[in-house]
């Protein structure tokens, strides 16, 4: 029974017991991974851009050994073996490839390897012990590169952020929309080194008042450099004789014209030399009317957003007597004028207005774009513009409908006393008793005892009418009186007849007796 348990035993452990018997090499299954600490930039924008890195497994041991792979590569897009075999103290390479799955800019990523020996001799490793490789991978900085890509672009919206003064508060915006149709390669070209972060600290370099400003020299920051993007066919000198689109003439590349825009204020136009097909990097926004370059420079878009801050840039100071930004020898700024970002802008403009949903308070509106007082009514349809408080005058009274007591008629804003009645109205604006004088004696109706006499008004005045009245009564009664009187004395005197005796009138004063 005894010999039989040994005999067991002695079967299943005898694989185990065979890796640590005769080995020249390492005891115990065992690997070695090697891979570069970084791989190559990678243009990001290059289509099927991708970069392959070899890396390699020593096997230190006498056991033939199977190593599975594994890859982490940072949320990119990976290639690569999931094991390999190799023999005993022998080494095997293999190939991760590594694709971005965006356009990345100036980004560093980082692509683990883990090797595992899995078996040795055909027997499960009891004690993997995994070996890891990590590799940095620079993403899309093409300003290390020399600022320019294998890749393509159909970007339409571009942001600069500018300081001016060397200020340090948030940076001034315009927004730039590029015209494909008008200019497909000055457009994609300006989209790429938008996107490559080649503009971003650039300056404003040459400032001319009433004219324009120009920037965008990505090599010196002077006017003297700047190429293009991606190769378009053409170079300028001092370029070597036939140059092609080999990295090594990306320095010289340019941009063949595209003219026909019009220099209208606040267009997008490229610089160039006295070679029509030298444009490169440099552009410039006129801010008046540049009519008299059309057909010699490339407009390829405009301003859409920032028209205020392109003049005051155009108004800042240059080294001059006057300070005033002259061409030539006075057209650079005293303090920079920087870009310190240039972005594409991934947004559209969905109302069609010409203002990007970015920028526009009412994206959906092709009628309304700006809310200057946040109140939520934009400026074109909003009677007050600039007060929080107000947006509507429905009688056109200049007084908006918020504060306006009398909202519909034109003739009334204010009721100061509150009784319902528009101080225009109002004989009496300020008390609330009273909105009538109809007899014009400055005592309102309501407490006027005679409304419609502007002779009485109180009851002072009504007490002497009634006195003045009552004298008059008697005097009435007075003459009346003296009237009867009279009469009854004439009647009587009509009564008297003469003595019928007499031959004489009794009524005759000639023969009256008395």
């Amino acid at each position: 029974m005894r010999l039989s348990i040994a005999a067991i035993l002695l079967i299943l452990f005898s694989p185990l017991c065979a890796m640590n018997v005769g080995a020249q090499g390492s005891p115990n299954p065992n690997i070695n991974l090697t891979c570069p600490d970084a791989g190559e930039l990678i243009d990001t924008f290059a289509e099927n851009a991708s970069t392959t890195i070899m890396c390699e497994l020593e096997n230190p041991t006498n056991y033939a050994e199977d190593v599975s792979i594994e890859i982490a590569a940072d949320g990119l897009n990976y290639s690569a073996p999931s094991g390999i075999a190799v023999p005993p103290l022998g080494t095997e390479q293999f190939n991760v490839t590594i694709s971005p799955n965006s356009r990345f800019v100036n980004e560093v990523r980082i692509v683990s390897v883990t090797a595992t020996v899995t078996a040795a001799n055909g027997v499960a490793n009891p004690n993997p012990v995994p070996k890891t490789a990590n590799i940095e991978l620079s993403l899309g900085y093409f300003s290390e590169n020399g600022c320019y890509t294998y890749g393509s672009s159909s970007e339409e919206y571009v942001r600069l952020e500018v300081t001016l003064n060397n200020s340090s508060n948030e940076p001034e915006i315009i927004d730039l929309m590029l015209n494909y149709p008008l200019a497909p390669m000055h457009s994609e070209n300006f989209a790429l080194l938008a996107e490559m972060g080649c503009y971003d600290g650039t300056i404003f370099h040459r400032v001319v008042h009433d004219f324009m400003i120009q920037g965008g020299d990505i090599e010196h920051a002077n006017g003297s450099g700047g190429h293009a993007a991606k190769w378009y066919g053409t170079c300028i000198a001092p370029a070597i004789p036939g140059c092609t689109n080999n990295t090594n003439d990306s320095a010289y590349w340019t941009v063949p014209a595209e003219f026909g825009g019009v220099h209208s204020p606040y267009v997008l136009s490229m610089a160039r030399s006295s070679a029509n097909n030298s444009a490169g990097s440099q552009f410039f926004i006129p801010d008046s009317n540049t009519s008299f370059l059309d057909g010699s420079y490339s407009v390829f878009g405009g301003v859409i957003a920032g028209h205020s801050v392109v003049d005051r840039i155009s108004e800042v100071e240059c080294a001059t007597a006057d300070g005033k930004c002259i061409d030539v020898a006075g057209s650079k700024p005293v303090e920079n004028v920087t870009i310190v970002k240039a972005t594409v802008i991934d947004n559209i403009d969905s109302d069609g207005d010409g203002v990007i949903d970015d920028i526009d308070d009412f994206p959906n509106d092709a009628n309304e774009s700006s809310d200057s007082d946040d109140d939520g009514v934009g400026d074109n349809g909003d009677a007050f513009p600039e007060d929080e408080n107000e947006s509507v005058d429905s009688d056109g009274d200049g007084v908006g409908d918020n504060a306006d007591t009398f909202p519909d008629d034109e003739n009334e804003t204010t009721d100061s006393d509150g009784d319902g009645v528009g101080n225009n109205s109002d004989a009496f604006p300020d008390d609330a008793n009273e909105t009538l004088d109809s007899d014009g004696d400055g005592v309102g109706d309501n407490a006027d005892v005679r409304p419609d006499d502007s002779n009485i008004s109180t009851t002072e005045d009504l007490q002497q009418l009634e006195d003045n009245n009552e004298f008059d009564e008697w005097a009435i009664i007075g003459a009346i009186i003296f009237l009867g009187i009279c009469v009854l004395i004439s009647a009587m005197s009509l009564n008297r007849k003469k003595d019928p005796n007499s031959p004489f009138d009794a009524t005759d004063s000639i023969w009256d007796e008395n």
